[in-house]
């Protein structure tokens, strides 16, 4: 249950989210992807955010906290449904603009 304003609920949330679905195993690429993006997102974007799903393991979550992603922790996925955690995003009261990537689309 939600308590207090929209604005108290999300004060140092962010409001911008660049988001990105991580998972399975054996993907070191992908996961690479993700670290590279969360690099580009804090130095090429400022006011946005690297919002990533992962189910990738903590080696990885922690990669990518240290270049400034937000890492939200997901259990392993039965199929291709990990790629659609990304759109969880616009469903966040929070998040005012939300893009969604693969982790493969480099940001330049």
């Amino acid at each position: 249950e939600s308590s207090g304003t929209r604005a108290e609920r999300c004060r140092g949330r962010p409001a911008r989210v660049i988001a990105m679905s991580l998972y399975g195993s054996g993907e070191a690429n992908f996961a690479q992807g993700a670290v590279e993006n969360a690099k580009a997102v804090s130095r090429e974007y400022p006011g946005w955010v690297l919002r990533v799903y992962s189910s990738a393991g903590s080696e990885v979550t922690a990669r990518l906290r240290a270049e400034g992603a937000e890492v939200v922790e997901m259990e392993e996925p039965e199929g291709i449904y990990g790629m659609f955690w990304r759109f969880l995003s616009a469903s966040d009261e929070c998040v005012q603009w939300a893009v969604f990537r693969d982790t493969g689309a480099f940001f330049k």
